[in-house]
Order: structure tokens, then sequence, then C-alpha cells
């Protein structure tokens, strides 16, 4: 048989080549890396991964651990770096390192705006004056700071002491702290001198007036002795008579003596304090409405604060209170504050103007509901349906509202006071009024049982006792003057609407009257103007809330007599009170009334500031939230 070498060649290249692959994957396999000899950790920080902190202001760790391969926690092996120097301001980093993980947490530090340099308290240790005598060591005792949190910041103070126990004289150790680039300083004062040799002969006699000043004091100084020689004043000089003055610039321990030629002395010390030659530190805050300016001072002197000059636009009044009231309308409000050494600060007033806002709300139907806020009151006018309470109180939720100061119920009718029930459930209610008494309508025939469904229960779980309102009352609630004109009709049946209030709401210059559900017959002219005299006020209005969701017709002798500027009309677009009557419509454009309506405008808001006057449709509450 013939043998090809050719085929046993390639065949053994081809063995040769196979059993090398076979070698290097095994060699490959046993090289491979065990996956869990690896160490991968993690770290993870609680809270920000950036912190600003107020100088001064110490910084708390929020926390962090780490893991190994995500599952064993090693917490206790990272190394922790903090750079952060909270006197200081810049940025910072902390550092959180274990094996090849790294994290950072990013601290600012800046001055704190709120901090002020009057706030922060300074206190000696020791004695406020101390005596050593010549060539004595003197060890300073210190000084401790605070801020007005009471927290101790006194590694801030910055110490000037520049006594020299070798030489006999005067000399004051200073601590300083700085806080938004102002300084406040307090010192001691440290008197070296020679010991005093008791001579008989020598007198000394030092005298000033210690009345508050903001001017320097003249001490006058009489010395008497057979060998006098001469007197020694607190700033070195030696005055060869016996009869002289000294000026004092600026509170302190002085001291004065006498010698005579053997160099024997006598020593007199007075502490003065009495000078102030800086005025006052004060600022102030004032609250305008069209018909008054209410002032604050907030005012602090070393001697205490003497009086206050108010300025009008006409006049200068002089009282002994921080809080004052002008009756006018300042657009500037200028202060003079005194202290008792005569230094005045003349400051002028971060002024606020009051507003006043009122949300007509849109119910489901034919819902009165109506909140009014001022910068510090909030009154209620009805509320709705029942079915409307969720809409209702979900905007006064969205108002930010959170405690209600007087809720008015107009009558006591459902679709006006089932709803209160749900506000009183949702937020704190100061006082309760209505026409009658609510908690007692049904038996008198005032109201029937639906009227009071839901309401009356929850005035009895809240423990509020509703008050009777009607002719001739008034109320004051913050800015706003309630006064009472109605219910004219005088008796209260079950015909509810009959028995609405009307009162009409003054707010600066401008007046609001609300009128419930009360029918033309009883919206009497001639009644509500004699009510409205007994005040004294007009019946001229500015904004009417017309009464049972337009469906009343007005007189021409009741727009004659309140010549309205707005009408606002709550109401539903399905009702037959949609739209005004045309009678209603040719009053208006008679009297040059401009109307709104809940069913067209939504939610509708009324601001003023009691001169100017604007109406806004279609808001949502949200964007009033305080």
């Amino acid at each position: 048989m013939k043998i090809d070498i050719k085929k046993i060649i390639v065949l053994i290249i081809l063995i040769i080549v196979l059993v090398g692959i076979y070698f290097l994957v095994s060699n490959l396999s046993n090289n491979k890396p065990n996956i869990s000899a690896i160490k991968e950790y993690d770290i993870i920080l609680y809270g920000p991964s950036e912190i600003t902190l107020y100088k001064g202001e110490e910084y708390e760790e929020m926390g962090y651990y780490a893991t190994l391969n995500h599952k064993e926690f090693v917490t206790g092996d990272v190394i922790v770096t903090n750079n952060i120097d909270i006197n200081k301001e810049g940025s910072y980093i902390v550092t959180y390192k274990i094996g090849n993980a790294l994290k950072f947490r990013n601290i600012k530090v800046i001055e704190n705006p709120n901090n002020n340099i009057n706030d922060i308290k300074l206190e000696l240790i020791g004695n406020e004056v101390v005596e050593i005598s010549l060539n004595d060591s003197y060890t300073d005792s210190g000084c401790l700071a605070y801020d007005k949190n009471n927290n101790d910041i006194s590694n801030r103070i910055v110490v000037d002491n520049q006594v020299n126990t070798s030489v006999a004289d005067t000399y004051y150790v200073i601590y300083t702290i700085v806080e938004n680039n102002k300084e406040k300083s307090i010192r001691r004062t440290v008197i070296v001198h020679e010991k005093e040799e008791t001579i008989n002969d020598l007198n000394l006699s030092v005298s000033y007036d210690t009345s508050y000043t903001n001017k320097d004091i003249e001490v006058n100084i009489t010395a008497s002795g057979k060998d006098f020689s001469y007197i020694k004043v607190p700033n070195g000089n030696q005055i060869a008579v016996s009869k002289t003055t000294y000026t004092i610039k600026e509170n302190g321990n002085y001291y004065f003596y006498v010698y005579d030629n053997n160099g024997n002395y006598k020593v007199k010390n007075i502490n003065v304090t009495n000078i102030d030659k800086s005025p006052p530190i004060a600022y102030c805050d004032a609250k305008r409405s069209s018909d008054k300016t209410e002032i604050t001072v907030t005012a602090s002197d070393n001697l205490g604060i003497s009086n206050y000059l108010y300025y009008t636009n006409t006049s200068k009044i002089t009282s002994n209170f921080s809080s004052f009231t002008i009756p006018e309308h300042l657009d500037i409000v200028k202060v003079g504050v005194l202290d008792k050494a005569g230094n005045v600060s003349d400051i002028t007033c971060n002024v606020k103007s009051s507003n006043i806002e009122m949300h007509f709300i849109a119910g489901i139907s034919d819902d009165d509901a109506i909140l009014i806020r001022t910068d510090d009151k909030v009154i209620m006018i009805d509320g709705g349906q029942y079915g409307a309470k969720d809409k209702i109180v979900s905007y006064l939720k969205d108002l930010g509202i959170t405690k209600i100061d007087v809720m008015i119920g107009s009558h006591v009718h459902w679709n006006h006071v089932q709803a209160q029930a749900a506000i009183l459930d949702s937020f704190q209610v100061g006082e309760l009024y209505y026409s009658v008494d609510i908690m007692n309508c049904v038996s008198k025939k005032q109201c029937v049982s639906r009227d009071v469904l839901y309401i009356k229960d929850k005035i009895k779980e809240k423990g509020i006792t509703p008050k009777i309102i009607g002719i001739k009352d008034y109320l004051e609630i913050g800015d706003m003057k309630l006064y009472f004109i109605g219910p004219t009709r005088g008796i209260f049946t079950t015909y509810e609407n009959a028995n609405s209030l009307v009162f009409i709401l003054e707010f600066g210059r401008r007046k609001f009257m609300f009128t419930g559900d009360t029918p033309s017959e009883y919206m009497d002219v001639t009644k509500f103007t004699n009510y409205a005299n007994s005040f004294p006020i007009s019946l001229d209005i500015d904004v009417l809330k017309w009464p049972h969701h337009g469906y009343e017709n007005l007189s021409d002798a009741f727009f004659k007599a309140t010549t309205p500027e707005y009408a606002i009309i709550p109401n539903c677009c399905w009702c037959s009170s949609k739209y005004p009557s045309s009678t209603n419509k040719n009053l208006m454009k008679k009297y040059n009334t401009k109307y709104y309506q809940v069913c067209d405008s939504k939610n509708i808001v009324l601001l003023s500031d009691g001169n100017n006057i604007e109406i806004r449709t279609n808001q949502k509450a949200k964007d009033y939230k305080r």
C-alpha cells in the first residue's frame, strides 16, 4: 500500500494545532479572575449633598453608610475629612472615602442676613475695674459672647490688651466681635498705680454733672494741703495749681492724684457713665391704609429712649410711645427717635400698604361663599350648600387659610350655611354670627330642619356659641368696619331670604354692601338710610353684592342712593338668574355700574388698598396663597 506522505504531514500539523488550542484554553480558564474576590465599595450619604450654614452655626454630620459588594455594611471603615471653618465665609468639602469609593458633601458658610450686632451679648468674666500695684503681674479674666439664640460664640472675640504693669497708668482691655461688618465692644479698666501713702494733710475734691449728656463733661478738681505740689490728671499731665478742670470725652473710670513736695499722694476715682454721643439705633415699619398710617418703631440705646417724633404731612407730634397711629394717608413715613442724652436718629419707615382681598367662590349652583381677608384678619360670609363643601374647603386651603376670625351666615338657608359645617371641621373659627338663633330657629319657626342640616350638629361638636347680630350692630375686625343696616322686615319667619343680613363693610375709603338673599321689597332705601345715618355712614357704596343670586329687581331709588361702581352676582349658569333682567341691566347702564357674574367669571377676586379697586375673573386660589 502506498503511503501518502503529504497527508500524514498535514494530519500531524492539525493534531499539533488542536493540542495547542486545548492547552491555551485550559490556561485561560485557570487564570480567569475570581469575581467573588473583587471588593466593590459604595457610600450612601444621608441628607443633601449641598448644605448652607450661617457663619458661627455648628456643622452637624447628617450621616452616611457604606457597603461592600452591595451586601456587607462596612460603615466604620469610612474615612471622613472635614476642613470646615464655621467662623469664616467660604466653600468647603467634606469627603468620605473607603476603598475605591469616594463621595463629597459641599458646605457653604455665609453671613446670616438676619443677624444683628445688637442681638449679640458680651459679658466680662470678673470685675469691670481691676486695680493692681506697679510691677505686679496681670492675668486677664476674659470675656464671653452669646448670640440671640444664646449660643456661645466667645471664640469669635478679638482681644486688645495693652496693659503695661511697669508704668503706672489707666489701661483698657477691649473685647470686640464683628457681625455683618459691624462691631460691638466691651472693655475692662485696669489701673496700675503706686502704693498710696496716707498723708492726712492732702485733700482732693472731684465733682461733675451726672445728668445724661451728648457733650464732653467738665470735671472740677480742687486740691489742698500744707505741702501741696501738683495735681495729676488722667492723661498724665501735672498741674501745679490747686484748682483746675479736666475734660472727659467718653465714659469710663478716671483717676486723679494730688501730690505733695515729698512725693506722697492721694487718689480719687470717678466712674463716668452718663455720656452718650451715639444716636439710638432704630428702624420702623408702617402699615398704611387710605385714611390712616399705623407706625411701629423698634429702637435701642445705651442710656434709653426719651421720646419719639412723628411727622405728619403738616406737623410734628411728640410721643412717649413706640407705636402711633396718624389719621392720614402717608406715602412716606418719617420718625425722629431721641435718647436721654439728646441724640436724635431720623429714620424713614418701611411702608406696607394695607390691602383687602374678596374671593367670590364658585360653588355648584346658587351658592354664596365669600372669603374676605386683610393682612391680619379673615372673614367668611356664608359657605354654600353641603354639596359644594369640597370645592369651598379646597379653595380655602389653596389660599393658605388656617384660621377664620369671623364667620357670618347672611341668613339660615340651606344653600348658604350647610357647607359651613365642613368649614368648621377644616379650619379654626373664632366667632359665629347669624341674624337668628341658629340652634333654635326650627322650633321658633324661623327656618326649617333642612336649613340647619349638618351645621347645627357641627356647631355643637365644636363647642362654639353663635351670636345673633342685626340692625344697628357694628363690628370692627382689624382694618375692616362692618355696619349692619338690615334685615329691615323685623319679623323672622321661615321665609328665610327676608331674614338676610344687610351690612356695609368699610375698608379705607371704600365701601362694600353685602345683601344675602334679601327680597326686593325689603331692600328699603328709607330704612337703610335711617339705620346708616345712626352710625353715621352714607349709602354711597363702591361695590354691591347683588341680592338673591341676581333674581331680585332693584329699584331706581336704591341705585340713586348707592351708585355702586361694581356689582357682583354669585349665580349659576343653568338657573333663571344667569343674566340680569333688562330692568337691572338698564339701571346699571344708567348709573355706570359694571357687573360680574360667578356664572361667567367663575372665581372672582376683588383687590383693594382702600383706595383703588381691581376685579379679576377666572382666578385660581393657589395664585393667592400666603
